[in-house]
Order: structure tokens, then sequence, then C-alpha cells
């Protein structure tokens, strides 16, 4: 289980180095980069944290999140 990975799909990348944390401030494809290396890597389980709680931002990580699979 991974936690606490802030998401911000509206954000430029953000730093990604090795004492860097991990998050998902970056855009759509690049955050689909960073799931995929989580799943490659055993995690099958990823709590995300959004800083958008409308409708429509929900559906996106969703549909995100399913993409990864």
């Amino acid at each position: 289980v991974v936690t606490n990975v802030v998401v911000d799909l509206d954000s430029p990348p953000s730093p990604t180095g090795p004492d860097d944390p991990y998050n998902l401030k970056c855009p759509k494809d690049v955050a689909r980069e960073g799931l995929h290396h989580l799943l490659a890597l055993g995690y099958d389980e990823i709590i995300l944290v959004p800083r958008r709680h409308d409708a429509a931002y929900l559906q996106e990580l969703k549909d995100l999140t399913q993409g990864a699979r």
C-alpha cells in the first residue's frame, strides 16, 4: 500500500529526485505513467489525496486510475 499520494493534474510536473516526496502533481499522462510505475513495483493499492473535490475532477481521477490497471 502506498498512501498519501497528493494528486494535482493541473500542476506542472514536480521534481522526481531520490529525496523528493512521491506525488502526482503533474499532467494526466505523466500521472498515468507514475501509477504504472507503482504497479510495476508491486503496489496494488494507492491512496490518493486530491486537492480538488468537484464531481468532474473526481471522475477524471477515477478514469485515470481505472486506465492504469
